[in-house]
């Protein structure tokens, strides 16, 4: 195995990023992508889905932890070939496969990871950048979001103003929540009912403050975000797979997977190695 000119040393041979090395539509190829481990980028082959666009491929996410290695990280990407710079992650190959299409237009032929942010590039990145953010958005749930205890009109509320509706509820909620440990006269008869109600208090002004900054620099992230919220609230079953799979993500200094929030910069890949 031999040495890239930078000194970068594969993992794996990288096949040559020419047309006749695509894969046909339907079949499986390899992708170089690349990782950042042991203080260096290193590039890893990885399997690859074609799509409609022929510089754009469906490939798994991968990441490297001490005491693992390399390993797959249970989403998928899509990925430029000529760079290995990965565009978008989803858990849906046809939701990747859309957004290859909505790409197919644009110019991916090139090799230069920081072509797209060169001044000169800056209409073609900004029209790249609209498209994955607004695909990115679509992805998040959008089906009817309600509680148990929800009338008509509050239905209506939260599919007409998701996260003012929940902001207004927790608004309601935190006074009547610090009222009634009080009436209950926890502090003088049930510590731990009283340290457990002011915890509870704790978490509810940081949700409320949380919403309410987000709301305030990014209204339609905030209304996605609000949904998801309240459709995991009204579910209740995936909380702890959810937590389970953050902390790993986490652990791992990996972005964690928050499905229909855009990224602040999809591009981010190609600046990555510029």
């Amino acid at each position: 195995m031999n040495a890239t000119e930078d000194g970068v040393e594969p993992v794996g041979e990288a096949p040559e990023l020419t047309a006749q090395s695509q894969p046909e539509p339907k079949h499986f190829g390899q992708q170089s992508v690349w990782l950042h481990f042991k203080d260096q980028w290193n590039e890893v082959l990885v399997p690859a889905q074609a799509t409609v666009s022929r510089h754009l491929v469906i490939t798994p996410v991968v990441g490297w932890a001490e005491d693992r290695g390399l390993y797959f990280r249970g989403t998928l990407a899509l990925t430029h070939t000529h760079t290995g710079a990965q565009l978008a992650a989803s858990t849906y190959v046809a939701g990747l496969t859309e957004l290859a299409a909505l790409l197919q237009g644009f110019d991916w032929e090139f090799g230069e990871t920081g072509h797209l942010l060169k001044p000169e590039n800056a209409a073609l990145a900004d029209a790249v950048r609209s498209t994955i953010r607004e695909w990115q958005s679509d992805e998040g749930f959008s089906g009817p979001v309600t509680l148990w205890c929800d009338d008509e009109q509050k239905r209506a509320a939260r599919e007409r103003e998701p996260a003012i509706t929940l902001l207004s509820e927790q608004l309601d909620w935190w006074p009547a929540h610090l009222t009634s440990i009080r009436e209950r006269q926890f502090a003088d008869n049930n510590s731990a009912a009283w340290h457990e109600g002011l915890s509870n208090s704790v978490h509810g002004w940081g949700m409320t403050y949380l919403l309410a900054v987000l709301h305030r620099v990014a209204p339609e992230v905030a209304d996605i975000a609000a949904r998801r919220l309240v459709a995991e609230f009204d579910a209740g079953d995936s909380l702890g797979e959810w937590v389970f799979q953050w902390s790993q993500e986490f652990k791992d200094g990996n972005p964690l997977t928050l499905t229909g929030i855009p990224d602040v910069d999809p591009l981010a890949a190609f600046g990555a190695r510029a």
